[in-house]
């Protein structure tokens, strides 16, 4: 089967020759020789042009393909980095919410004994506050970081 297929897409050289003598003059002789080239790849419409635009569509096709892989590899490599990075900023936040407790219970108490004011003691109530709120902005990056990344590598389904 290999061999006919290979008949079909290599090129082939016939070469025929003959000798005619025209009417009944035997010192006269026609002689003939012909060398017929057959080039599969031309007889089907395919030109060298043809090949070369295959060829440079295929590179461009190749060089494309690449590209969208590099790029989707840095959006991971990024995404992760977020991910890591928002983890390291919740641990922070989480951190400061517990001194920040811890100060306003401190404050609390001298306020008691009168050695902070009132104002003291909202200020640090503010700054808890602060520090509350960035604990659950901190917990939501979290979350969208970690679905990103799950998107960006497909195991993220609507199923």
């Amino acid at each position: 089967m290999e061999i006919a297929i290979a008949k079909k897409v290599l090129p082939s050289l016939h070469v025929t020759a003959t000798e005619t003598f025209p009417g009944n003059d035997v010192g006269r002789t026609i002689h003939r020789l012909e060398f017929t080239l057959r080039l599969p790849i031309f007889e089907h419409g395919v030109g060298l042009i043809d090949i070369d635009r295959t060829n440079q569509e295929r590179q461009h096709n190749l060089f494309s393909m690449h590209e969208a892989v590099k790029k989707m590899e840095a959006s991971i490599i990024s995404a992760w980095e977020d991910l890591i990075t928002s983890r390291f900023v919740l641990q922070s936040a989480s951190e400061t919410v517990k001194y920040t407790e811890v100060a306003l219970e401190a404050i609390t108490q001298e306020a008691n004994l009168n050695l902070k004011t009132t104002l003291d003691v909202l200020d640090i109530e503010q700054e808890l506050l602060k520090a509350k709120v960035n604990l659950v902005n901190s917990q939501s990056n979290l979350i969208i970081n970690q679905y990103n990344l799950l998107a960006l590598i497909g195991q993220l389904s609507i199923d």
